[in-house]
């Protein structure tokens, strides 16, 4: 366990000092008793007192905390007349402990609420007392209690206290909105006197020795509501830093998100775009899964310079008619110079042809009925001649520059060969 000595303090924090990760951690993980004046009770003021004691747990600390209240006029009146002042406290201090609905201040509270499960940690209110030693009512004590201090006591002795403000307010405590003073007991005679007047003030306090101050524990009910937020587990980690460190983990997947859907969106346009550039007739060859033949490519460039007219492939067998008509559909589909291409097929070559366009071209052709449903929405489909009662050993090739339901197949019937 480090020291509270090998910390390298500041005179002076402000927000922009990061406190939760440069003063509370560090210090909490080295301490073994912590000592805080919380101000008024409320689940906001508790939230902010529990900054970074989730590592105290983690060493075996204790703590103590102090915290304010108020009682109205009927109360004192009840206390005046025997009533039980730990018992006058129970409803006013429930009544500012509502069910959290924010997801940080639960978890920072089951902090707190794990500690006074296991009684690592007491809390005592602290209530003003008048010169006629009557308990302040109402709004008069509101301005009482408002000291924010602590003290860390860590296992060699080593002492460190803070004094200042701290905001309680929700995104105060969130943001560790507080500006404090801190001494240390290894420097001079000076900051160790103001470390003697610190632990003096809150033990007087806490005895219930100051004429001016009643402190007195909480009642069981409001403990009770505490252990009832505690969780299974002993917390392990502040939520509020681990909260801030997934919040810049998202950031960080965002910005790489936007970054990567930027040079996505880059390629993509290019993608789209390279088909209608300059000297891109070979484009469809160059990205096909094959480097076709002289011929072929030649071929394929008559076929497509030739479009819309009709054209009929007739080279020998084994010469390549069927990579040639692949090479002419890739590139007129690329072009957007066809919007949908339909193959007609002798069954015994169909599946030969469904298996050439997927290889070669990266094309996928759906075997389809011929008007069948979503025939006109399909791009690349093939359907097999024997539907019209034909018998063939030819390919005709239908193509369509139009989209939408409308749109009419031009083709023409060859009498041999493959045919576009």
């Amino acid at each position: 366990m480090a020291s509270l000595q090998s910390i390298p303090y500041k005179l002076f924090y402000t927000p922009s000092d990061d406190l939760l990760n440069t003063f509370y951690i560090p210090t909490l993980q080295a301490a073994r008793q912590y000592d805080r004046s919380a101000g008024f009770f409320r689940s906001s003021a508790l939230a902010a007192a529990a900054s970074g004691v989730a590592h105290l747990i983690q060493n075996d600390g204790r703590m103590r905390l102090l915290v304010g209240a108020e009682l109205s006029e009927r109360d004192v009146q009840a206390i005046q007349r025997g009533e039980e002042l730990r018992d006058m406290l129970e409803e006013p201090l429930l009544a500012r402990f509502p069910d959290p609905c924010d997801a940080l201040l639960r978890q920072r509270l089951e902090v707190l609420a794990w500690m006074v499960a296991t009684g690592s940690l007491e809390i005592k209110v602290v209530l003003p007392v008048g010169a006629d030693g009557r308990i302040i009512p109402g709004p008069e004590a509101v301005d009482y209690y408002h000291t924010k201090k602590g003290m860390f006591t860590d296992a060699e002795g080593h002492r460190v206290a803070f004094v200042g403000s701290v905001n309680e307010t929700e995104q105060g405590w969130k943001r560790n909105f507080e500006e404090f003073a801190v001494y240390v007991s290894w420097e001079s005679e000076r900051e160790r006197a103001a470390l003697d007047q610190v632990k003096f003030s809150f033990e007087k306090l806490w005895q219930d020795d100051d004429p001016d101050w009643k402190a007195v524990d909480i009642p069981e009910a409001v403990r009770d509501r505490f252990i009832r937020y505690a969780p299974d587990k002993a917390p392990t980690e502040d939520p509020v830093r681990r909260h801030r460190q997934e919040r810049k983990i998202r950031e960080e997947q965002e910005r790489l998100r936007l970054e990567e859907t930027t040079k996505d969106r880059v390629i993509f346009q290019f993608l789209r775009d390279a088909p209608c550039l300059l000297q891109s007739e070979d484009l469809a060859a160059a990205t096909a899964a094959l480097s076709p033949w002289p011929h072929q490519l030649s071929t394929a460039r008559e076929v497509v310079e030739r479009y819309p007219e009709g054209s009929l492939l007739c080279d020998e067998v084994g010469l390549g008619k069927t990579i040639e008509a692949g090479l002419v559909i890739r590139t007129l589909l690329l072009s957007g110079k066809v919007e949908r291409c339909l193959i007609l097929t002798p069954k015994s070559i169909l599946r030969q042809w469904q298996e050439e366009l997927y290889e070669k071209f990266a094309s996928m052709c759906p075997a389809m009925m011929l008007g069948g449903y979503g025939m006109s929405k399909i791009r690349l489909s093939i359907v097999r001649i024997g539907v019209f009662g034909m018998r063939s050993t030819c390919c005709w090739f239908l193509a369509n520059s139009q989209s939408g339901e409308s749109g009419c197949w031009s083709w023409r019937l060859p009498n041999h060969g493959t045919c576009w």
